[in-house]
């Protein structure tokens, strides 16, 4: 099995040793990364990314009207769920979406991927 080798900021993280006597897996060498108090992994699902314990999408739209609706859209759904995004209209049609729970330590909980579910089913109808 060839090694697999994972570096941040010259610090090289080997599947095994030279000598073949300390191997570990993938997400093992991944998860050492972690570790490293600045390396913050991205994570993306399904055009969400995870990162910066934040739910966080970008949504760019035909003009300023229908980013504006799906803003409207966006104001019913948090209302509906009593869950309130950060959400961001600039450059006259993008859409910046943050999701994070405060209530749990502002990290991502099932009720921002709950959200963002509900968020993905609103871009079609707009």
């Amino acid at each position: 099995m060839p090694a697999v080798k994972l570096s941040f900021k010259g610090l090289n993280l080997i599947s095994h040793s030279i000598l073949s006597c300390a191997k570990i897996s993938f997400e093992k060498s991944k998860s050492l990364l972690n570790l490293i108090p600045e390396y913050k992994p991205k994570i993306t699902i399904m055009n969400w990314s995870i990162e910066n314990n934040r739910l966080e999408r970008d949504f760019t739209f035909e003009d300023f009207n229908q980013a504006l609706a799906f803003v409207n859209k966006l104001g019913e759904i948090a209302e509906d769920l009593d869950h309130h995004p950060t959400i961001l209209l600039h450059s006259y049609k993008k859409v910046n979406i943050k999701l994070t729970t405060s209530e749990e330590g502002n990290i991502v909980t099932e009720m921002d991927h709950k959200m963002s579910k509900r968020i993905d089913e609103a871009l079609k109808t707009i």
